[in-house]
């Protein structure tokens, strides 16, 4: 996945790709987060923290 794109963006990416969505996006206290399996089996937590760090933006 690319860096910056938000979950809801990277949900239909991946499973454009095949992946399989466990966990559908939401709203946890931290920010949002999805449960990903890849199509290798690989099991991914993706996360967009609310509050980001300046040096995590990207230009």
């Amino acid at each position: 996945m690319t860096a910056g794109l938000t979950i809801p963006v990277t949900s239909t990416t991946a499973e454009a790709f095949g992946a399989t969505i466990l966990e559908a996006p939401k709203a946890v206290p931290t920010g949002r987060n999805m449960l990903v399996r890849h199509p290798d089996q690989t099991r991914v937590e993706y996360v967009e923290h609310r509050d980001k760090h300046p040096a995590d933006m990207l230009p």
